[in-house]
């Protein structure tokens, strides 16, 4: 037996090496259907008992492990990895288009927030350009919401505050996660000016969030 990199422990089995909590759920239960995985339910790898061992989704195994759980209502919550508040899943937390299925971000809207204002201010002595690149990272993490008014924290009400083309384009770019010639495009104009467009909007967003 060895553990790997991970944690799990391991041992040989006809000639390939195998996780010991799947080999033991094997033995119980036969094979592991397609598209599920075995969860320890006291989160111990080194506890390979076939009580201890449970049978979930892949996507319900990722929740799991990032702290999702079901409140008395059923309703799916987690808490706030930063200011320990547990709130739905649903309306309390950003989704990244682009985030595997089931993945929760470790902070909150608000905290999210919170850490994108504070971390653009720790580098506003620099230069402009590494204040815009920040904010285009944070920009990334923008959902629809933030353009249907169905949010009203400070950023959709930066945003609010920005021309109707230049919202396209930010949309565009950071919520359908397109390129700025296609935002470019949808807007008829260069890409030079899109580039413009959007450096201007950040920085205006960088002052109203500050």
């Amino acid at each position: 037996m060895y553990i790997d990199k991970h944690g799990y422990p391991r041992v040989s089995y006809r000639g390939k090496p195998e996780k010991i909590h799947r080999l033991i759920w094997r033995m119980h239960h036969g094979a592991i259907p397609p598209g599920y995985e075995i969860h320890h339910k006291n989160e111990d790898k080194l506890d390979w008992r076939i009580e201890n061992l449970e049978l979930v989704s892949k996507i319900e195994h990722r929740k799991r492990h990032a702290g999702v759980m079901l409140n008395d209502a059923g309703q799916l919550v987690k808490r706030c990895a930063r200011c320990g508040k547990i709130k739905p899943v649903d309306g309390g937390y950003y989704r990244h288009p682009k985030a595997a299925e089931g993945y929760v971000r470790p902070y909150c809207k608000e905290c999210h927030v919170r850490s994108v204002v504070e971390s653009e201010q720790r580098v506003r002595a620099g230069s402009r350009k590494p204040r815009i690149k920040a904010w285009r990272d944070w920009l990334n993490d923008l959902t629809p919401e933030h353009f249907d008014g169905s949010v009203g924290d400070d950023l959709a009400r930066a945003i609010a505050a920005q021309p109707a083309r230049t919202r396209r384009i930010l949309r565009t770019m950071f919520v359908e996660q397109k390129t700025m010639q296609a935002a470019a495009d949808d807007v008829g104009i260069s890409v030079g000016q899109a580039s413009r467009i959007v450096n201007r909007a950040v920085s205006e967003i960088d002052e109203a969030l500050t």
